[in-house]
């Protein structure tokens, strides 16, 4: 599969306040207020596309997208199963998935496709959003192919 990349470019503050004088999705003055307005402005987002997030967590992203542009939304994420306490931010799994009933969610660590529940071949796109530095340098390979 070839892939090409449409935009790499660095976080300006004139595009971030931009965003803000636009009122794109969540954009704020801080290092999390470029991500998401970037994201829901990158591209044009179709009606019926199925979107994965990879590293939600808690964010309302996935639900934003799907209600805003009516994508299929998946999100995969562990929510730290591998027990750090940084992850849990003091919130509850299943009340953030059951406050999102349309969002799909897999409960797993991406990165080994002969173990996983999300579907081969299945998503129109695909991103992740603040999530790959946490992941170990041993296993971006395998996230990368997995993603792939």
């Amino acid at each position: 599969m070839t892939y090409t990349i449409k935009e790499l470019a660095l976080g300006r503050v004139s595009r971030l306040y931009d965003f803000i004088q636009q009122e794109t999705y969540r954009a704020k003055l801080n290092l999390k207020g470029f991500d998401n307005p970037w994201l829901v402005s990158a591209r044009k987002w179709q009606r019926g596309e199925k979107v994965l997030d990879i590293g939600a967590a808690y964010s309302p992203l996935p639900d934003h997208l799907q209600t805003t542009y009516g994508v299929e939304m998946w999100a995969a994420d562990d929510f730290g199963a591998q027990g750090d306490p940084y992850w849990n931010r003091g919130a509850s799994v299943q009340d953030h998935v059951a406050r999102f009933p349309n969002v799909k969610y897999i409960l797993e660590q991406v990165g080994d496709p002969q173990q996983s529940s999300l579907p081969a071949g299945y998503f129109d796109v695909v991103y992740s959003l603040s999530t790959m530095e946490h992941i170990p340098p041993r296993v971006i390979p395998n996230v990368w192919k997995h993603m792939d």
